[in-house]
Order: C-alpha cells, then sequence, then structure tokens
C-alpha cells in the first residue's frame, strides 16, 4: 500500500526559475554534468538547454577538474547571487502564505 500524502500538499510542476536554482544548487561546489542531471531531475535534453542558458548568462561555468582532467561545472559569483536572490524572494513568498 502506498502512503497517502497530507490532502494540504499539491504535486505541480517545477518552474523555470526553481529548475535554474536547482542546477546551480547542485553545481556550487563543482559537478559533473550527470550529476546535475540526476541530483536536479531533468531529461539529457532539459539539462543541455538550461547549461547553455546558465553558461552564457555567466552564472556557471566549465571548470577541468584537477584530479580526474573531465569537465565539471562550478556556479560564479553571479549564480551565487542569483541563489540568494531566489533564497530572499522565496522565504518572502512563503512568508505570504502563512
Amino acid at each position: 500500500m502506498f502512503p497517502l500524502e497530507p490532502e494540504h500538499q499539491e504535486i505541480r510542476n517545477r518552474t523555470r526559475i526553481e529548475i535554474l536554482a536547482n542546477m546551480l544548487t547542485v553545481a556550487h561546489d563543482g559537478a559533473l554534468k550527470t550529476h546535475i542531471m540526476y541530483k536536479a531531475n531533468l531529461s539529457h535534453r532539459q539539462l543541455e538547454k538550461y547549461l547553455e542558458f546558465l553558461t552564457n548568462q555567466g552564472m556557471i561555468m566549465k571548470i577541468t577538474d584537477e584530479y580526474y582532467g573531465g569537465t565539471k561545472y562550478r556556479v560564479t559569483e553571479k549564480g551565487i547571487e542569483f541563489l540568494k536572490d531566489y533564497a530572499r524572494l522565496s522565504a518572502h513568498l512563503n512568508g505570504m502564505d502563512q
């Protein structure tokens, strides 16, 4: 038998802003492309689209991992500022629900 969800919770799709924040959070200290994809719950197609957007906006950058030489993605200062703004706005909006 499946556990019942509380009635006040609703299942909804994430917004683009939420997806971008999820990706930036995963890549905060550097992450492989596949880690971002799985931890942010994205398809490969979505991952490519959003990575291109974040890179073009200067919020994420490609880096070479010093240990194994592969490519990772890391949040830039601009991406960190986005996450701070997102957290402040989310906290404000969540406070309005109560």
